[in-house]
């Protein structure tokens, strides 16, 4: 699967936990074929709502931050890849938790 289908799909998980307003800038950027920016924008609004779907999957969610390029460069945060390592470490541990 591409990183484009890939980030649809995240994004399509993320609906449920996110407000219409925080989805909107993410299909924005989506729609207008930057998936990347998609990416790091979803991964913004999670942070900053503590917030993952159920689907979380940190491995996967690493591997398409590098697909996307996010541990190299990024748009909107530069320190967004560390950031983005810790939270979903934590949530990774959280995993299983009831």
């Amino acid at each position: 699967m591409d990183v484009a289908m890939r980030v649809a799909e995240i994004i399509g998980a993320c609906r449920s936990v996110l407000s219409d307003e925080a989805i909107e800038g993410v299909d924005h950027y989506y729609e207008h074929g930057e998936p990347e920016m998609a990416f790091e924008g979803l991964l913004i609004e999670l942070m900053k709502a503590d917030a993952a779907p159920p689907t979380f999957d940190y491995d996967a969610w690493c591997a398409l931050g590098r697909d996307c390029g996010l541990d190299e460069d990024c748009v909107f945060d530069a320190e967004l890849w560390t950031k983005f390592l810790a939270w979903g470490k934590a949530r990774h541990g959280q995993q299983g938790r009831g």
